[in-house]
């Protein structure tokens, strides 16, 4: 069937959606039974906004934004809230980030022929 720019056939559009995909990021050192669960093949404008963001209000929406779930626990041991980054020590922070960047590097590596 031909299709119209717009990916329409028939004059009737065509519903397609971007996949989302995900990937368990694990911590480590203190934190290594720590692991969250992100999405791994965010928009661009996501990583543009991460390196060009020196507001942390906004580092940590954007990140929150891409937390699906995660095991994280208190000083007590009681279950953190997914995505309260607020609880979390700055030294955790980084690193979730950290393992998140390199969890996405690895997982967009490209087969070497």
């Amino acid at each position: 069937m031909p299709r119209t720019r717009n990916g329409a056939i028939n004059g009737h559009a065509v519903l397609r959606r971007m996949p989302v995909r995900t990937a368990r990021v694990q911590l480590e050192g203190d934190y290594a039974d720590f692991s969250l669960v992100m999405r791994s093949n965010p928009p661009m404008r996501v990583f543009t906004d991460m390196q060009a963001n020196n507001d942390f209000a906004a580092l940590s929406a954007t990140l929150r934004s891409l937390i699906i779930d995660w095991d994280f626990v208190d000083e007590q041991g009681e279950a953190l809230s997914v995505g309260n980054l607020e609880a979390c020590s700055i030294e955790l922070f980084g690193m979730i980030i950290t393992r998140y960047l390199a969890t996405v590097a690895d997982a967009a590596q490209v087969p070497k022929a």
